[in-house]
Protein backbone atom coordinates (compact mmCIF):
# COMPACT_ATOMS: atom_id res chain seq x y z
CA UNK A 1 0.00 0.00 0.00
CA UNK A 2 2.91 2.15 0.58
CA UNK A 3 4.24 1.62 -3.07
CA UNK A 4 0.59 2.12 -4.33
CA UNK A 5 0.32 5.54 -2.06
CA UNK A 6 4.02 6.71 -3.87
CA UNK A 7 2.87 6.06 -7.10
CA UNK A 8 0.06 7.84 -6.64
CA UNK A 9 2.85 11.18 -5.91
CA UNK A 10 1.54 10.87 -2.03
CA UNK A 11 3.55 9.70 1.31
CA UNK A 12 4.06 6.56 1.46
CA UNK A 13 1.08 5.57 4.72
CA UNK A 14 -1.61 7.70 3.38
CA UNK A 15 -3.77 4.85 2.27
CA UNK A 16 -3.06 3.21 5.61
CA UNK A 17 -3.92 6.41 7.22
CA UNK A 18 -7.63 6.14 6.48
CA UNK A 19 -7.84 2.45 6.88
CA UNK A 20 -8.27 0.90 4.40
CA UNK A 21 -6.16 -2.33 5.11
CA UNK A 22 -8.00 -2.94 8.35
CA UNK A 23 -10.94 -5.32 6.30
CA UNK A 24 -9.49 -7.92 4.40
CA UNK A 25 -11.15 -11.24 3.05
CA UNK A 26 -8.99 -14.16 1.34
CA UNK A 27 -10.65 -16.94 -0.71
CA UNK A 28 -9.79 -19.93 -2.19
CA UNK A 29 -11.38 -20.92 -5.56
CA UNK A 30 -11.38 -24.15 -6.95
CA UNK A 31 -12.34 -24.49 -10.43
CA UNK A 32 -12.77 -28.24 -11.61
CA UNK A 33 -12.26 -29.35 -15.07
CA UNK A 34 -15.31 -28.91 -17.16
CA UNK A 35 -15.55 -30.82 -20.39
CA UNK A 36 -18.65 -29.62 -21.19
CA UNK A 37 -17.53 -25.63 -21.79
CA UNK A 38 -21.24 -25.11 -23.99
CA UNK A 39 -23.35 -26.00 -20.85
CA UNK A 40 -21.03 -23.89 -18.58
CA UNK A 41 -22.55 -21.01 -16.61
CA UNK A 42 -19.73 -18.94 -15.38
CA UNK A 43 -19.67 -15.29 -13.76
CA UNK A 44 -19.99 -12.39 -16.17
CA UNK A 45 -17.48 -9.50 -16.32
CA UNK A 46 -16.99 -7.74 -13.35
CA UNK A 47 -15.08 -5.14 -11.34
CA UNK A 48 -13.74 -5.32 -7.63
CA UNK A 49 -15.69 -3.27 -5.34
CA UNK A 50 -13.13 -3.19 -3.04
CA UNK A 51 -9.99 -0.98 -2.25
CA UNK A 52 -7.64 -3.14 -4.43
CA UNK A 53 -7.41 -7.04 -4.59
CA UNK A 54 -3.90 -9.39 -4.53
CA UNK A 55 -4.65 -12.71 -6.35
CA UNK A 56 -2.08 -16.12 -6.76
CA UNK A 57 -3.27 -18.50 -9.57
CA UNK A 58 -1.78 -21.72 -10.17
CA UNK A 59 -0.18 -22.46 -13.42
CA UNK A 60 -3.83 -23.25 -15.46
CA UNK A 61 -4.84 -19.87 -17.01
CA UNK A 62 -8.40 -18.83 -17.12
CA UNK A 63 -7.73 -15.25 -16.10
CA UNK A 64 -8.73 -12.69 -18.82
CA UNK A 65 -8.23 -8.54 -18.43
CA UNK A 66 -10.29 -6.51 -20.77
CA UNK A 67 -7.95 -4.02 -22.52
CA UNK A 68 -9.75 -1.61 -24.91
CA UNK A 69 -12.08 -3.95 -27.00
CA UNK A 70 -10.51 -6.78 -25.86
CA UNK A 71 -9.98 -9.47 -23.56
CA UNK A 72 -6.50 -10.45 -22.93
CA UNK A 73 -5.37 -13.47 -21.37
CA UNK A 74 -3.23 -12.99 -17.73
CA UNK A 75 -0.44 -15.59 -18.57
CA UNK A 76 0.20 -17.25 -14.72
CA UNK A 77 3.73 -16.51 -13.55
CA UNK A 78 5.06 -19.42 -10.49
CA UNK A 79 5.30 -17.14 -7.30
CA UNK A 80 3.78 -14.03 -9.10
CA UNK A 81 0.91 -11.63 -7.82
CA UNK A 82 -2.02 -10.43 -10.16
CA UNK A 83 -3.02 -6.68 -8.09
CA UNK A 84 -6.49 -5.76 -9.40
CA UNK A 85 -7.48 -1.80 -8.24
CA UNK A 86 -11.01 -1.89 -7.07
CA UNK A 87 -14.13 0.61 -7.20
CA UNK A 88 -12.77 2.79 -4.14
CA UNK A 89 -9.76 4.00 -6.09
CA UNK A 90 -11.26 4.31 -9.42
CA UNK A 91 -14.88 5.09 -9.82
CA UNK A 92 -18.58 5.76 -8.13
CA UNK A 93 -18.44 8.17 -5.56
CA UNK A 94 -15.77 6.68 -3.43
CA UNK A 95 -13.23 7.66 -6.02
CA UNK A 96 -9.73 8.30 -4.15
CA UNK A 97 -7.33 8.35 -7.24
CA UNK A 98 -8.93 11.33 -9.05
CA UNK A 99 -9.05 8.56 -12.16
CA UNK A 100 -5.03 7.99 -12.17
CA UNK A 101 -5.57 4.29 -11.74
CA UNK A 102 -8.10 2.12 -13.36
CA UNK A 103 -10.60 -0.56 -11.84
CA UNK A 104 -9.92 -3.78 -14.04
CA UNK A 105 -13.00 -5.75 -16.15
CA UNK A 106 -12.00 -8.63 -15.89
CA UNK A 107 -13.30 -12.76 -15.57
CA UNK A 108 -12.48 -16.57 -15.34
CA UNK A 109 -13.16 -18.34 -18.39
CA UNK A 110 -14.58 -21.75 -17.29
CA UNK A 111 -11.64 -24.49 -17.24
CA UNK A 112 -11.13 -26.81 -20.14
CA UNK A 113 -8.01 -28.33 -19.07
CA UNK A 114 -7.65 -31.79 -17.47
CA UNK A 115 -6.32 -30.39 -14.10
CA UNK A 116 -8.46 -28.50 -11.88
CA UNK A 117 -7.72 -24.69 -11.33
CA UNK A 118 -6.85 -22.88 -8.35
CA UNK A 119 -6.45 -19.31 -7.26
CA UNK A 120 -6.15 -17.49 -3.78
CA UNK A 121 -7.48 -13.70 -4.15
CA UNK A 122 -7.37 -11.72 -0.96
CA UNK A 123 -9.85 -8.56 -1.10
CA UNK A 124 -8.62 -5.16 0.73
CA UNK A 125 -11.60 -2.82 1.94
CA UNK A 126 -11.68 -0.02 4.06
CA UNK A 127 -13.18 -0.96 7.20
CA UNK A 128 -15.97 1.66 7.75
CA UNK A 129 -17.30 1.00 4.11
CA UNK A 130 -20.08 4.14 4.85
CA UNK A 131 -17.73 6.60 4.72
CA UNK A 132 -17.49 9.13 1.64
CA UNK A 133 -14.76 8.99 -0.43
CA UNK A 134 -13.28 12.01 -1.79
CA UNK A 135 -10.58 12.15 -4.25
CA UNK A 136 -7.06 13.10 -2.53
CA UNK A 137 -6.23 16.92 -2.80
CA UNK A 138 -2.58 16.12 -3.70
CA UNK A 139 -4.01 14.21 -6.94
CA UNK A 140 -6.05 17.48 -8.34
CA UNK A 141 -5.08 20.77 -9.68
CA UNK A 142 -6.52 23.29 -11.83
CA UNK A 143 -4.89 21.13 -14.85
CA UNK A 144 -6.24 18.07 -13.03
CA UNK A 145 -10.31 19.42 -11.71
CA UNK A 146 -12.17 16.38 -9.52
CA UNK A 147 -13.16 13.68 -12.14
CA UNK A 148 -16.18 12.85 -10.00
CA UNK A 149 -18.47 14.10 -8.40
Amino acid sequence: MGLLSEGLGMSPGKLQELTCLETRAMVGIYYPYYPQLNLMVSLTSHTNPGLITFLLQDQVSGLQVKHGNEWVDVTPILGALVVNIGDILQAGQRIMSNDEHKSVDHWVLANPNQEPHVSVVVFYNPSNREKEFRPFPELTSSNKPIAFR
